[in-house]
C-alpha cells in the first residue's frame, strides 16, 4: 500500500486536478464517517485529524465533503484514498478481535451481533477491495499511456 508521501511523489506522477468530486466526496464521508463512531469523536474533529494528515485546511475537506468544488487534486484524492483505506482496515481489525474475544470466553456465535459484525466486515471488505482496485487502475492506466 502506498504511503501519503508517495501518492505526492509516486512515479506516475500527476499533479493535474481530477474530476471525481463525488468518488472523493463519498470516500471521504465513508472515512470521516467511520473514523468518528470507532474512536468516539465528532466528525469535525475526525475532519481536522484528516487535515493534518494531508496536509490541507479542514474547510478543504469540508467543501470536498459537500461536493462544492468543481475538481480535487489528485494528491489530495490518493490521500483520501489512503485514509479510508486506512480507516478501513482498521475497522475490520476491531471487529475480527470484537469477534474472537466473544469466541474466547464463550458467547453464542449465532447471536445477531455476531451477524451484523460479520456483515459490518464483508460491506468493510467489498469497499476495501474497491478502494485499493479503483486506484490500481488508475496507476495501471497511467502507466500504459
Amino acid at each position: 500500500m502506498t504511503k501519503l508521501e508517495e501518492a505526492h511523489f509516486g512515479r506516475g506522477r500527476n499533479s493535474g486536478p481530477v474530476s471525481d468530486v463525488p468518488v472523493a466526496s463519498r470516500m471521504l464521508t465513508l472515512a470521516e464517517d467511520t473514523g468518528a463512531r470507532r474512536k468516539g469523536f465528532t466528525v469535525e474533529r475526525m475532519r481536522g485529524k484528516f487535515a493534518v494528515m494531508l496536509q490541507v485546511p479542514a474547510k478543504t475537506l469540508l467543501h470536498i465533503r459537500n461536493q462544492r468544488r468543481k475538481s480535487v487534486p489528485q494528491f489530495l484524492m490518493f490521500g483520501i484514498r489512503n485514509i479510508l483505506i486506512d480507516v478501513l482496515q482498521a475497522e475490520i481489525r476491531a471487529l475480527e478481535h470484537e469477534i474472537q474475544i466473544a469466541r474466547q470466553i464463550g458467547l453464542d456465535c449465532r447471536d445477531d451481533d455476531f451477524e451484523k459484525a460479520a456483515a459490518s466486515i464483508e460491506v468493510a471488505r467489498e469497499i476495501l477491495a474497491g478502494a485499493i482496485g479503483a486506484g490500481r487502475a488508475r496507476s495501471e492506466e497511467r502507466a500504459g499511456a
